[in-house]
């Protein structure tokens, strides 16, 4: 009998990714939603966001929340979910998603948090003019 062995050609994942549908620009007064899978299901906690380094939690923040997911039978990856209303031109930054492990697993995305004002020019008049969606 004669066993032939193929290369497996199915791509490893990693044990923590941002959702690539993440989106990395946003308007001010928006609100960022990204998602971070968490594939550690041997790390002792919940993988954390941080933003330019610094760890993200809502009693820092009163505009962030930060929501893990557990897998389930209809979700078959755990999840956690960061979410920060009323973005400011300050929450422009690098977004990191790490894990619990050792050595630290993570993956980061930046987000660039654009400005709803735009120039206006009259003559030698400059209008700044600002939208503001409610």
């Amino acid at each position: 009998m004669l066993i032939k062995l193929v290369p497996s050609t199915a791509k490893s994942r990693d044990l923590v990714e941002f959702d690539p549908n993440s989106k990395a620009q946003h308007n001010e007064k928006s609100t960022l939603r990204l998602v971070c899978f968490d594939r550690c299901d041997l790390c002792p906690f919940p993988s954390q966001f941080a933003k330019d380094g610094v760890n993200l939690l809502s009693t820092n923040d009163p505009r962030v929340n930060v929501t893990y997911y557990k897998k389930t039978d209809k979700e078959p990856e755990n999840r956690l979910v960061l979410t920060i209303k009323d973005l400011t031109l300050n929450d422009s930054g690098n977004y990191t998603c790490r894990s619990s492990a050792k050595p630290t697993i993570f993956d980061d995305i930046y987000v660039t948090v654009n400005s709803k004002c735009a120039f206006m020019f009259f003559g030698i008049s400059v209008i700044l003019y600002c939208v503001n969606k409610l």
